[in-house]
């Protein structure tokens, strides 16, 4: 049988000379700073390794920790979830006063709508308004802007050609910002109060709304007009131009800087956005943030589920090795033995009986 690995090429060795082998040589020479030796050890696959033996009771150990770990992140969720106050969302574009039509002609309609507060909101919280049924991620979507233009890098045409199809006005003029992206940006405008007239609003900011990376790199004033620049440096803008991934989504708004105890406040609207075009709706959502992020109780509940399959695995493997358990070979010198024998049928004797007791002692300890 051939050898493979350096215990069976000295198992291989014939005779005793005086001759140094392979690593011998190459442990004694200086080349390399032991570069020769090391690369030599890959080679003959003596590189040091660390095998894990899975015993039942390690399996089985770490299954139910994995089990304590799952269920206590979570019970934590879940807790921390039901005490973030978060409001039902309320739809307006159904509205017929805020109902904008199939496309917008450049006309505001104003509505107002009612936001029952049932548990005091507790500040910072923050205002959202959503979409449904709009597909951000689409592909010519997604790629039809200028990284360039937006970071204030002014280009010529055929660099702007990744806007397409929105790129020039119908005098030839370059449109900046250019792309669908840009071009389709939300322009509905909100005003929260605390009485219909709207005289005493509520406290709120749109410092923060964005990242701080977008507004202190991806989003730079150019050479364009006092006007263009305000736009590109608007935190809405830089929210709505921070694409979404699903077609139903929410984007920050504001972010409300006072608590807001149970009672009934309005929310004025200027509505400008078309979304019956294509079945799409408009929708407000205030909600309070945690630790880690908004209410989300299904987050928990999936911690939950993985937690009740774990303990699931772990009880039938620990009543398998309860009932039958199963003989490991390792810890069987016989075995051992009757595989040495089959597999290094060359050698002499003592080199057998040496690792056979190697393994004994292994076992023992």
């Amino acid at each position: 049988m051939g050898c493979t690995v350096s215990a069976c090429a000295k198992l291989c060795k014939k005779g005793d000379g005086p001759e140094l082998d392979e690593e011998e040589k190459i442990r004694t020479s200086e080349d390399f700073h032991g570069l020769r030796l090391h690369f030599y050890r890959i080679r003959q696959q003596e590189s040091p390794t660390l095998i894990p033996i899975l015993r039942p009771a390690f399996v089985i150990t770490f299954y139910y920790i994995l089990f304590s770990v799952f269920l206590a992140v979570g019970i934590v969720l879940i807790i921390h979830s039901g005490q973030i106050v978060s409001l039902d969302d309320v739809r307006y574009d159904n509205i017929d006063s805020c109902n904008v039509g199939d496309t917008s002609d450049g006309t505001t309609n104003n509505c107002q709508v009612e936001i029952e507060v049932t548990e005091t909101l507790k500040a910072p919280f923050y205002v959202y308004y959503g979409l449904t049924n709009y597909h951000q991620n689409h592909r010519r979507y997604v790629s039809s802007r200028s990284s360039q233009q937006l970071a204030g890098e002014e280009q010529t045409d055929a660099q702007l050609s990744s806007c397409e199809p929105i790129l020039f006005f119908a005098n030839g003029t370059v449109i900046i910002p250019c792309g669908l992206t840009a071009w389709s940006r939300f322009n509905d405008t909100f005003s929260f109060c605390k009485d219909p007239g709207c005289e005493n609003q509520i406290d709120w900011t749109d410092q923060g709304i964005a990242w701080e990376t977008d507004e202190d790199v991806a989003f730079q004033p150019g050479p364009w007009t006092d006007a263009q620049n305000e736009l590109i440096n608007s935190p809405d803008f830089i929210v709505w131009m921070r694409l979404a991934s699903f077609d139903t989504f929410t984007k920050l708004y504001r972010i409300v800087n006072e608590d807001l105890s149970p009672g009934t406040y309005f929310m004025d609207i200027g509505s400008n956005y078309p979304v019956s075009g294509y079945d799409g709706t408009k929708f407000i959502a205030i909600t309070e943030t945690s630790w880690f992020g908004t209410r989300k109780t299904s987050l928990g509940i999936i911690y939950l589920s993985i937690c009740g399959c774990l303990f699931v695995i772990a009880t039938a493997l620990l009543l398998r090795h309860l009932i039958k358990p199963r003989r490991l070979a390792y810890e069987d010198l016989n075995l051992v033995k009757e595989y040495l024998v089959k597999t290094v049928d060359i050698g002499d004797e003592e080199v057998k009986q040496k690792a056979l007791g190697q393994q004994s002692n292994a076992v023992n300890t």
